[in-house]
């Protein structure tokens, strides 16, 4: 038996022990009154104590005190007188006297066995007691423990809800920053497979790179692009509208319509002379004020066409604004390279461009329509108009280009005597001279091949307008893609779009959709070549990127010559897109020898590099 048994063993004895002594008293006669001061009783012992002890222990010769003989004779007698029976069987009260001692001993022996069966009692009634209390104990442990397990569950589950929320919550930052990361590196890879590239831009030759103006907002810069954009609005209005309005000029003049066309040959001078002399005298000028004189030539030159009195001041009225032409396309196309995040340079550049498209769609055919519904002076004093709010536009948007370091001529200069700038810009003359093979007779060949009526000539320009918008903007995508590619590929579709207008040129709606591409195809060619300008320049950044416009005039001048000489030779005004083809393909063929060279000489720098890494 374990010795925890053991010891509740005993204290269960003891126990039983010390309830019978304690609360098992004998009966008592409660009228007999045991006297104070008796011989028997202790000192200091009262009566009562007296008597207890008299009656359940009994004097020295073991014979009970009289006052518990008395009261065992009172509580065992039995009243004769109230049994009848009693007196039947012969029991009298004689024998009641014979018979006391008898009675008080079997009164003792039944007290004691009242006492015992009391003492056994008491201990079931105890042991019960202490049953209950232990079952109430294993109840109260078995509650407690319950509610100890509901408790502790509740607490898992809660702890492992918040455990498993944020395990998800740290996986998708995780996830996040792993996304991020990737992103990020991806961006670093770009921009150093990027720079890899512009090892060529920096070497053959090298390039001069153009500050950013940090200090400007993305919202400013945007509205300082659009201001120049305005510009340009401007220059292409002026441009063209003078095309529709050479019939009524010569009649207010009296010349002939020869005579009357040199108006637009004066201002395609006034730009093949000023886009390189401006450009190269001007270079320690600040950018932003050079815009604002450049475009306050242009304001001057439309001014007095339109007071001219006379053809000759009309003429050098038309030189006058043609002279800004092309220095303002160059500087702002540097300038919006300069106000460009990283990355946007093409998008920068399309959106100065963008004026002159938009020009075509919407200036030109409003600045025709007031001078012939009032006259051709009134169109003029609207490009006039134009020009002041480009200015005041300049003035507000455009931020002091501190970041822009100057050139002297001699440095601008330079940029005659590199072999990839020569040749980029006959890139553009023969290629977009294929373009001007049809434009220049697009009148003819849609009224009498295509059959459609004058009267509806507006919306064949309109859709070279809307041709012209749509590849500005993704030449500018392509500029930021690479540049060498975009030219390649602006050179392919122009050639087969200029192939295909032949074959679409009889059908009105056809031909005016194939002329639409035809713009666009010009277009998407304009951003690349401006870009590959001022990569390949140097420090002759301002000259490459202005002498642009002037290979573009040339090319005007250049394709309607060509397209002259086939419509001369009998071949018929649709067959100047077979002509325009294959003045793409001649500027394809300028184009491959210059790659290569770039390539060979990216691989040389990159073979140079490699040990010192």
């Amino acid at each position: 038996m374990p010795v925890g048994s053991l010891i509740r063993r005993a204290v269960d004895v003891f126990r039983d022990y010390m309830d019978a002594d304690n609360y098992i008293i004998a009966p008592r006669a409660l009228t007999e009154p045991v006297a104070t001061g008796d011989a028997h009783a202790p000192e200091g012992m009262e009566a009562s104590d007296e008597r207890e002890s008299g009656r359940e222990f009994g004097d020295a010769s073991g014979a009970p005190q009289e006052p518990y003989a008395t009261l065992v004779h009172q509580s065992l007698s039995i009243d004769i007188d109230d049994h009848p029976q009693a007196h039947g069987n012969g029991y009298s009260l004689d024998d009641a006297g014979d018979d006391e001692h008898g009675a008080a001993t079997h009164g003792t022996a039944e007290d004691k066995a009242a006492r015992k069966a009391a003492k056994a009692q008491q201990r079931r009634d105890n042991r019960a007691r202490r049953a209950q209390a232990r079952k109430e104990v294993v109840a109260k442990s078995t509650q407690a423990s319950k509610k100890a397990v509901a408790k502790t569950a509740h607490s898992s589950r809660a702890a492992a809800a918040k455990t498993a929320h944020t395990s998800r919550a740290v996986a998708a930052k995780t996830a996040h920053t792993s996304r991020a990361a990737a992103v990020k590196t991806g961006q670093a890879s770009r921009h150093a497979y990027n720079s890899s590239k512009q090892v060529v831009v920096e070497r053959m030759p090298e390039r001069k790179p153009i500050p950013r103006q940090t200090e400007m907002g993305s919202r400013r810069a945007l509205f300082a692009l659009i201001a120049l954009s305005i510009g340009g609005f401007g220059i292409g209005t002026t441009e063209f509208v003078s095309m529709g309005l050479l019939k009524y000029i010569g009649a207010d003049y009296g010349i002939s319509d020869g005579a009357a066309g040199r108006i637009v040959t004066a201002y395609a001078m006034g730009v093949v002379v000023g886009a390189p002399l401006i450009t190269a005298l001007t270079g320690k000028i600040p950018r932003r004020r050079l815009l604002l004189l450049l475009m306050g030539a242009f304001t001057v030159g439309n001014g007095l066409s339109v007071f001219a009195p006379n053809y000759p001041f009309l003429i050098a009225a038309r030189f006058i604004a043609g002279i800004p032409h092309g220095a303002f396309f160059g500087v702002s196309s540097l300038v919006a390279v300069s106000l460009s995040k990283p990355g946007k340079r093409g998008q920068a550049i399309a959106i100065v461009n963008l004026g002159l498209p938009i020009a075509t769609l919407i200036g030109v055919p409003l600045a025709q329509a007031i001078g012939q519904a009032m006259s051709w002076h009134y169109a003029y004093a609207m490009v006039s108009l134009i020009g002041l709010a480009t200015l005041v536009s300049i003035w507000i948007a455009l931020p002091h280009m501190t970041l822009m370091l100057t050139t002297n001529p001699l440095t601008e200069l330079s940029a005659l005597i590199k072999p990839q700038v020569l040749l980029t810009l006959l890139m553009g003359t023969v290629g977009f001279g294929g373009m001007f093979a049809v434009y220049t007779y697009i009148s003819w060949t849609m009224t009498e091949v295509a059959g459609l009526p004058a009267s509806l000539m507006w919306i064949v320009l309109m859709s070279y307008g809307v041709g012209m918008i749509i590849g500005t903007w993704f030449g500018g995508k392509l500029v930021d893609y690479n540049p060498e590619r975009g030219i390649f590929f602006s050179l392919i579709v122009m050639m087969v779009i200029l192939t295909a207008f032949f074959f679409t040129s009889h059908n009105p709606w056809l031909g005016t959709i194939n002329f639409a591409l035809i713009g666009m195809s010009g277009s998407l060619l304009t951003p690349n070549l401006q870009s590959r300008l001022m990569d390949t320049a140097g420090e002759a950044q301002n000259l490459a990127s202005a002498l642009n416009q002037s290979a573009l005039n040339l090319a005007n001048a250049g394709g309607a010559m060509v397209g002259g000489w086939v419509v001369s030779a009998g071949f018929g005004y649709s067959s100047g897109g077979l002509a325009g083809a294959l003045m793409a393909l001649l500027s394809m063929i300028v184009w491959a020898p210059t790659a290569l060279v770039r390539k060979r000489s990216t691989a040389s720098v990159q073979h140079v590099k490699a040990p010192a890494s």
